[in-house]
């Protein structure tokens, strides 16, 4: 058994866990409406094994309370650190973790007893639909994502459906948020012959031609980890790493020209003009200047363009039409709108990028960003109103709500709730919602807030490294192996916010604070 193949049987093993499916299999009896939900980019939680792969053992991993992502260890742990999530191709040409320790999705993330779908799931429930949340790598290249749901994790759960006389999957609905919708529409364009008992397919706000937010990262890498390592140069490299991160730029001039009356007109929720300015295509470069300076930094900061050009590949497929028109009819796209409803919509959201070239010697420490301009426009805060519309589905289709969202949020808007249960059948009066995140917006655009994240995560860093702290919480055992990090978890975030005075409710915000700045 190569990696790859470990990797795929331990995912299979954690998704297919008794504790998780045997509800989800009893609801399936019913004949309930089952949604197969898919987390978007950052939102699925990743968990690392605490040994090497070992190809001469048959022997399951041990994932155990090993939460690489998104927990308080993610900011400063030594093993379970975000620069842990780095990636690299073996001699097998297969995609490596370091130190060859196998990483696993495990459901959505949960930070300090927050995750970004609690009210998804409760929402599902208060309308009595079956939800499986299909937790999936976020690193890797879509297609392997895609390919494993459809040839792996479909069968064995419709051979677990059989055995149980449930089975094959019927009366189900795939929906998918933000970069979860990514992958749905290519699960869509390869695997029809697979999805006979899917019927209907929703992404929800998923940016099919790419986002700003992404550009910043090559260059400026993420505020919240640019601690780990060296001053910016670690993340980025890291970022830098992930196959899957290539599929996010704006899209390359040619389709845009190819999709140009869907995407330009007078429409406030359409562009003016290509999103990445002074032609500057993020996927077709231009060869460096004589004085040497180039689009991406390829050299100090590891991006490769490989990668680039595998990300080109997804993306030119991902726009593609679907096969059939059976098949499209069952396609939906909701997006969201920051502003009231019939109001004129804020405009907050990165809709085009300015960015010059860089010197071959670029340092993200010390030199300023190439990125010089952001165009805001109509958008979640995150994804571009424009963006987040498939040419693909057909225009009845397509679906704009608007009201006080936020992206990472967004499905606990009650308007996406209401929009989401009418294309599910479900009687438009009776439906119920459930919002426990009223106050989003303005908590994303409350400053302060931003700066006592900020805080947060850098004093956290700094309590789980002095020796002092980590003795009083028993969090040195961890750095010893000698405990597993779970079984302290609670012990650190208590001491850490009452060293701080965090009260429970500051840290209700500052944990969804941190979910917004890195899950988009």
């Amino acid at each position: 058994m190569n990696y790859q193949e470990a990797r795929e049987e331990e995912q299979l093993r954690v998704l297919l866990d008794e504790k998780s499916i045997d509800a989800f299999i009893q609801a399936a009896t019913e004949n309930r409406q089952t949604i197969i939900f898919f987390p978007g980019g950052m939102a699925s939680k990743l968990l690392r094994a605490t040994t090497s792969f070992d190809p001469n053992s048959s022997k399951p991993l041990d994932f155990k309370d090993q939460e690489i992502w998104l927990s308080l260890w993610t900011f400063g742990h030594p093993e379970l650190n975000a620069l842990k999530l780095q990636l690299h191709k073996g001699d097998d040409k297969i995609y490596h973790d370091v130190d060859d320790r196998i990483i696993i999705a495990d459901g959505c993330i949960e930070l300090m007893g927050l995750t970004p779908y609690d009210d998804l799931s409760r929402w599902c429930a208060a309308n009595n639909i079956n939800l499986f949340i299909f937790g999936w790598d976020w690193r890797q290249p879509l297609g392997d994502t895609v390919t494993f749901f459809l040839d792996k994790f479909l069968p064995r759960l419709n051979e677990r459906l059989r055995m149980n006389n449930a089975g094959p999957l019927k009366n189900f609905t795939l929906v998918g948020h933000s970069f979860g919708g990514m992958i749905l529409k290519l699960i869509l364009l390869r695997g029809e012959h697979l999805l006979a008992g899917m019927t209907r397919a929703i992404t929800v706000a998923s940016p099919f031609y790419g986002t700003g937010g992404q550009i910043h990262r090559w260059f400026e890498g993420e505020p919240l980890l640019n601690h780990l390592g060296e001053n910016k140069i670690d993340i980025i490299k890291t970022l830098c790493s992930l196959p899957a991160t290539y599929t996010l730029n704006w899209l390359e001039e040619a389709i845009f020209n190819e999709n140009r009356e869907h995407l330009v007109g007078d429409d406030p929720f359409k562009v003016k003009d290509y999103p990445s300015k002074d032609d500057a295509d993020p996927y077709n470069l231009s060869p460096p200047l004589p004085d040497g300076r180039f689009r991406y930094s390829t050299r100090l900061l590891g991006f490769s363009l490989e990668e680039l050009k595998n990300g080109r590949a997804v993306c030119q497929e991902l726009v593609n039409k679907l096969p059939n028109e059976e098949l499209a009819k069952k396609y939906f796209n909701i997006r969201g709108v920051q502003g009231g409803n019939g109001s004129e919509p804020l405009k907050q959201t990165i809709c085009g990028t300015t960015w010059e070239l860089i010197k071959s010697n670029f340092d993200p420490r010390h030199d300023p960003s190439p990125i010089t301009r952001d165009e805001l426009g109509p958008g979640d805060q995150v994804l571009a109103a424009w963006s987040t519309h498939d040419a693909a589905c057909p225009s009845d289709n397509r679906i704009t709500v608007q009201g006080m969202l936020h992206h990472s949020f967004i499905l606990s808007s009650d308007e996406v709730q209401q929009k989401l249960g009418e294309l599910m059948g479900l009687p438009a009066s009776s439906i119920k919602k459930v919002n426990s995140v009223g106050d989003i917006h303005n908590e994303s655009l409350d400053e302060k807030l931003a700066d006592d994240a900020q805080e947060f995560v850098q004093g956290l860093k700094n309590f789980l490294q002095d020796p002092k702290n980590t003795l009083v919480v028993g969090a040195h055992e961890i750095v010893e192996r000698a405990v597993q990090p779970g079984k302290v978890l609670n012990n650190v975030l208590g001491a850490f916010a009452a060293a701080r005075n965090i009260s429970d409710g500051e840290r209700s915000r500052i944990s969804r604070r941190i979910i917004m700045s890195l899950c988009r």
